[in-house]
């Protein structure tokens, strides 16, 4: 319960924070998305049984230029989602609700029509989760609220005051591996929407012109904190300790590429291949790490891959990624809250404080 009081606190600042001060168009957008679930691991055969269906209702806003980021991004679309879906198998998995904040970016724009992309993140919930007596079957989900992540494409046709989408999404399951079993759960759909705006869109006098949004290089340091479960399940939970060092530059249009360091103490390490004596020195992993970012005032978001430069034992894939979000305060100091994975496989939330030099 910790984990989500602590990620419910910080996608509210976020957000908050990110959604004052906005002038844009409000509206109402209904979706129906219809898909699978991948069987990502070959434990996971069991579990897809039948095609998902999902359902949103979605309260979105139209940006019209007053934020220099508006005309940087293609005047995005934002909004809160809130949506139903089964995953599957409602049997040893059931049916799962959330809510999600997200952003859609057009990457091509006409005055009628636009090809867009988007992300959310917001935290899901389900009543059938893992139990050794009862459900022993559900090895993806042990735990009854889940970071919810989404991202999209889609092709948009606006009319006077609505519009009509089409798509593809994929929406993710996963607790961060606070509580194992934690394989989560992959859904890519095909989607339809419909939306309707309080006003006219007036999409052809949306200003081409991009606004620069431009920084010099910047560096951080970030210390993270987390926690994570090991098998076999049932085991007190094991405290991680990571500390990043970032150097970030934002380029045209405000999209940026950092690159860092990343140490990483893993008290989980020891359970790996346990006949082997591990020392707390020799359980500490180095990364290098990549990341493409883009900047919206003082939220970012952040999607990027690392490779371990060091890591004796090898308990996971040698490669690892990070999606999520930071927040700046008064310039000097930023929030961080991010998933590490290896591939599909979360590893644990990365809550974090920084500096900026």
């Amino acid at each position: 319960m910790n984990f989500i009081l602590k990620t419910l606190l910080i996608l509210i600042l976020f957000f908050s924070s990110f959604y004052r001060a906005q002038k844009s168009i409000p509206g109402i957008e209904i979706k129906y998305k219809y898909g699978f679930l991948i069987a990502h691991r070959p434990i996971m055969s069991h579990l897809p049984k039948d095609h998902t269906q999902a359902f949103e209702v979605n309260i979105v806003y139209q940006t019209m230029g007053n934020k220099k980021w508006h005309s940087a991004y293609s005047y995005p679309t934002y909004g809160f989602s809130f949506l139903t879906t089964s995953v599957g198998n409602n049997k040893i998995l059931g049916q799962y609700f959330g809510s999600y904040a997200f952003l859609q970016f057009p990457f091509l724009r006409w005055k009628k029509n636009n090809f867009n992309g988007k992300i959310g993140c917001g935290l899901g919930y389900n009543p059938k989760v893992y139990d050794k007596i009862t459900n022993p079957k559900n090895n993806a989900i042990s735990t009854h609220f889940n970071a919810l992540i989404n991202f999209g494409l889609y092709y948009n046709k606006y009319f006077k005051k609505s519009s009509l989408q089409f798509g593809i999404d994929m929406s993710h399951f996963s607790n961060g591996s606070v509580k194992l079993p934690n394989l989560g759960l992959n859904l890519p759909y095909i989607s339809i929407s419909y939306s309707k705006y309080f006003d006219e869109l007036k999409q052809n006098e949306l200003s081409k012109t991009k606004t620069k949004l431009q920084q010099p290089w910047t560096y951080f340091v970030t210390l993270i904190t987390s926690f994570k479960d090991y098998y076999p399940v049932g085991q007190k939970r094991s405290q991680i300790f990571a500390l990043q060092f970032v150097t970030q530059k934002c380029f045209r249009l405000g999209l940026g590429y950092e690159a860092g360091v990343d140490l990483l103490y893993k008290p989980t390490v020891k359970k790996y291949k346990p006949v082997i004596e591990k020392s707390d020195e020799s359980i500490v992993q180095t990364g290098f790490y990549q990341g493409y970012v883009i900047t919206l005032e003082k939220l970012q978001m952040v999607i990027g891959m690392g490779i371990y430069l060091k890591d004796e034992y090898f308990p996971e894939n040698r490669l690892y990624h990070r999606i999520g979000l930071r927040y700046t305060i008064k310039q000097k100091f930023l929030l961080n809250l991010t998933l590490k994975s290896h591939w599909a496989k979360a590893d644990y939330l990365e809550y974090g404080l920084g500096y900026v030099f």
